[in-house]
């Protein structure tokens, strides 16, 4: 009795992998966020959803702000196309090239996805001197 009451726990608990399976795909390269502005680093993605229909919802463990912050809503089979955005975090002492680990999580915290978005951390004016270069 006690143990087909655990398998019957641990099946539920499996459920939800069985539904949702996304991939993340970043269909833009050569981000770059400026320190000292409040503007944010922006990436085209895909996302596919190669499982059952959900709510899915992106968050880093660094702090980086990131919208959007709402739940994305994914049909069976669906494909879509986000705009995705990082803003620079307070007291951000990092220059150079960064890679944000991310984790795309469903309404039951169950992880569906994770990866990385490399983009360049520089200060105000080396990009207004590349910008005055060009």
């Amino acid at each position: 009795m006690k143990k087909s009451f655990f398998v019957g726990i641990f099946i539920l608990m499996l459920l939800p992998l069985a539904f949702a399976s996304l991939q993340v795909k970043q269909l833009d390269e050569g981000q770059v966020m400026v320190v000292g502005m409040d503007q944010p680093a922006i990436f085209n993605l895909e996302i596919r959803n190669t499982g059952g229909a959900g709510d899915f919802k992106f968050l880093n463990l660094i702090g980086f702000s990131m919208e959007p912050q709402e739940y994305i809503h994914l049909d069976a089979g669906e494909t879509k196309q986000i705009q995705f955005k990082i803003y620079p975090r307070e007291r951000l002492d990092y220059l150079g090239y960064y890679a944000l680990d991310y984790l795309v999580k469903d309404r039951y915290d169950v992880e569906q996805a994770s990866g990385e978005l490399r983009f360049k951390i520089v200060e105000l004016q080396t990009a207004l001197s590349v910008g005055a270069q060009a």
